[in-house]
């Protein structure tokens, strides 16, 4: 297993998940144990779980256990917000550096990779990067070369970012979308700003707050998710 190497860094990978998405949990984790780098702890934080057959639950914590470092599921009684659920996982949580993903999207092999070497190269503590809305299958993933990323910030503002759909999250002189719902931050940012309790604009207020609080934010024009608008749970 391909851990990170440096050992003063450690990466935990926050995963919220409703009930209607614990199916697409395996395939995601699969995603995961399969990339360049594998992070240290993986908490998924499991929305509705007393509607999830017991022995899912089980299944997912036996087959990833031992191909993890650290791997935690909290089962969650009643539907919360995905701020909130977030905000679990955070607190749950141990790594310095604490990536967020979803459940139901897909994950670039590099992602976990890419993300920490943006931390060790610059002086930030918050990072977002791209996404696309086309599904392919994992063999169509580009491989990049760490040095050709484009990077953008430290001295960027959240104002950079306008609203151009339903989500503010695009950045006018990038070509991809900026995803604001999963961020990488440093972990001493939760001293200070954490994960409102609400449905809808959560994402895009936390890394605004982010930005203005600790001026350290920058994004990389490099899609890491294939974002399932499709399965998104503001539409269930």
């Amino acid at each position: 297993m391909n851990y990170i190497r440096n050992s003063m860094e450690t990466v935990s990978l926050i995963i919220p998940c409703i009930d209607a998405h614990f199916q697409y949990l395996s395939n995601l984790m699969d995603q995961i144990i399969s990339g360049v780098v594998i992070p240290h702890e993986i908490v998924i934080v499991v929305n509705n779980h007393e509607l999830i057959e017991h022995q899912d639950i089980v299944n997912i914590q036996r087959t990833y256990d031992s191909k993890l470092k650290s791997l935690k599921i909290i089962g969650i009684s009643n539907r919360i917000t995905p701020g909130r659920a977030r905000q679990i996982g955070v607190d749950n949580s141990t790594g310095s550096i604490i990536i967020f993903q979803d459940a139901d999207d897909f994950i670039h092999p590099q992602r976990i990779q890419i993300i920490m070497h943006m931390f060790k190269k610059y002086d930030i503590v918050h990072l977002n990067h791209g996404c696309i809305k086309i599904l392919r299958a994992r063999k169509d993933c580009p491989f990049y070369k760490l040095d050709d990323i484009k990077y953008h910030g430290p001295d960027f503002t959240y104002n950079h970012m306008i609203k151009h759909s339903r989500e503010p999250y695009y950045l006018r002189k990038i070509p991809f979308k900026i995803v604001c719902g999963v961020p990488a931050v440093r972990r001493h940012v939760f001293d200070e700003v954490k994960w409102l309790d609400q449905n809808g604009c959560e994402d895009s207020m936390f890394c605004r707050k982010v930005c203005e609080t600790f001026k350290k934010s920058a994004i990389i024009d490099t899609p890491l998710i294939t974002y399932n608008y499709y399965r998104s749970s503001s539409k269930l």
